[in-house]
């Protein structure tokens, strides 16, 4: 399919390490986070994820972000992927309306940041901090 998935592809390949983001919708991932992961499956025979650092960081509005970690973390393990961590973050009801409203979450910022921090750890020493 000659899509925008194209590039993605690319840079997924030449990563060391992806770390994936999503909505929480519906107490899972969005659908487009799904049709990403979902597209991957061209990769499953050959393995070009394997042994990729991934991440996720899942928003919701109130709950709902273990299963969408849990399906991304199910992602992971099929593509032979090495889950470095997850991070969720709570926007509250402003998060229907206000893309930013996630940035009040000082607890979940500072997962997300520490997510970050655990990937680049990561990609130095090939052990999980």
């Amino acid at each position: 399919i000659k899509d925008d998935m194209q590039a993605i592809y690319a840079k997924m390949l030449a990563a060391d390490g992806i770390i994936f983001g999503t909505p929480v919708y519906w107490w899972n991932v969005s659908a487009q986070a799904k049709a990403v992961m979902d597209r991957t499956v061209c990769y499953y025979a050959n393995g070009g994820l394997s042994n990729k650092a991934a991440g996720v960081i899942a928003t919701e509005q109130r709950s709902g972000s273990g299963s969408a970690i849990a399906t991304f973390t199910g992602f992971f393990a099929g593509q032979k992927m090495i889950c470095v961590g997850w991070a969720d973050c709570v926007s509250g009801d402003e998060g229907y309306t206000n893309k930013e409203a996630i940035r009040k979450d000082a607890k979940g910022m500072k997962r997300a940041e520490a997510l970050g921090e655990k990937m680049a750890g990561y990609l130095k020493t090939h052990k999980i901090p």
